[in-house]
């Protein structure tokens, strides 16, 4: 997908100041960049030790954001609830302010928290790095928002990633689920096929949990991904869902052509793969 940047602007410590695209496209969708930092110090309470925890957090974020007409009221709390886990509020401000101060630790975190700070040197204070970020690419039949984040600290070993991916229909602003593309009606089998039968998808397979393998089923994600050459859907989840956290996130690649033999394509999806690229029914 073709790469737009529509608005750099420089970050400033704990909050960057937007700007907005002069020059919108020809279909009125505008995307600005803005990116910015917070550096807090937070106190945590951890059971098992007597004080309360001075945790350093630093919140560093990068969005290419679209402008609150760009988008469908659906689409934008859609956007909302995947960047901030706020379904809630769609003010850009206020969301990105209340995620600058956030510790970013949750309780599961403070066994490994506890452990640091039993063990630590007197010197060494506790931190946390959360980075948030929002990529925008289209290629003028969808637009696609990409957000990543990520968490790593000086007292666990665990970096927490995710990725997730909000595909937005130009024509009518909203946003593409996996249910507008196929029949997901029988998907949980179909994933768990894909999964056994194609050699792409081996490294998912050794990484399964048990007890998805013994069910002939899996959990059927709206998190996904199309290839450049519009032949592949990319099912992605979330590091612990069908594998363990310490496999990390897992992929699981659906050819097109492969899927259509499986499972009925829409004419939507079928307009934008385009003839070929689908088993004719």
């Amino acid at each position: 997908m073709k790469r737009i940047l529509t608005c750099i602007c420089s970050a400033a410590l704990l909050l960057a100041v937007g700007c907005r695209n002069q020059s919108p496209s020809s279909n009125d969708f505008t995307v600005t960049q803005y990116n910015g930092e917070k550096q807090t110090e937070v106190k945590v309470k951890v059971d098992g030790y007597p004080d309360s925890v001075t945790l350093l957090v630093n919140n560093h974020y990068n969005l290419d954001w679209p402008a609150d007409n760009s988008l469908s009221p659906e689409a934008l709390k859609e956007l909302f609830l995947c960047a901030f886990n706020d379904s809630t509020s769609t003010n850009f401000t206020q969301a990105i302010n209340q995620w600058l101060s956030h510790p970013g630790c949750s309780s599961d975190d403070y066994p490994d928290l506890l452990s640091f700070i039993q063990n630590r040197d007197s010197n060494l204070v506790p931190h946390i790095h959360n980075t948030l970020s929002c990529q925008y690419s289209t290629d003028s039949s969808l637009h696609l928002f990409q957000l990543n984040t990520e968490s790593v600290s000086n007292f666990s070993q665990r970096e927490k990633r995710s990725n997730y991916y909000i595909h937005i229909d130009p024509a009518t602003r909203q946003v593409i689920h996996l249910c507008d593309l196929v029949d997901t009606t029988n998907m949980g089998e179909i994933i768990v096929r894909a999964v056994e039968d194609l050699v792409v998808n081996h490294e998912t397979l050794l990484n399964l949990n048990n007890s998805y393998k013994a069910s002939g089923r899996l959990p059927v994600p709206d998190n996904y991904y199309i290839d450049d050459t519009r032949s592949c859907i990319t099912l992605v989840f979330q590091p612990n869902t069908i594998a363990p956290d310490s496999c990390g996130q897992q992929q699981i690649i659906l050819p097109i052509f492969w899927l259509s033999k499986h499972t009925s394509l829409t004419q939507y999806a079928k307009n934008y793969f385009g003839e070929g690229s689908y088993l004719p029914e």
